[in-house]
């Protein structure tokens, strides 16, 4: 029940987010929102989606909450595995950040219209 409530309260405050400050207000919230939680942005972004923001504004958004995510990952790995692990863990989510960012910027720079 608490994730409901948590997804429900992410969804009311990303529509008004995203009314209130466009495209912008959408990607600050899902970097955010982000940290903690992926699913929440994800479908507050499709939701917006194509009214209040366009397709590749809504992906850049959900992007942007999957970065934060790994970032908050990689933190909470090297605080609680240190050592190796943690340089594991890091070398390991920056390399899947890399690739997924050139994969959107591929994406973007050959498929956009």
């Amino acid at each position: 029940m608490g994730f409901a409530v948590f997804l429900g309260v992410i969804i009311v405050l990303g529509r008004a987010v995203g009314e209130a400050f466009g495209a912008t207000g959408a990607v600050a919230g899902a970097i955010f929102v982000g940290l903690v939680d992926v699913d929440a942005v994800t479908v507050s972004m499709l939701r917006l989606t194509p009214d209040t923001l366009s397709r590749t504004q809504a992906v850049l958004a959900i992007l942007a909450a999957v970065a934060s995510d790994t970032v908050s990952k990689i933190a909470i790995g090297a605080g609680i595995g240190r050592g190796w692990f943690a340089a594991d863990l890091a070398v390991l989510a920056s390399g899947c950040l890399a690739i997924g960012g050139a994969a959107t910027w591929l994406t973007f720079a050959v498929l956009a219209p």
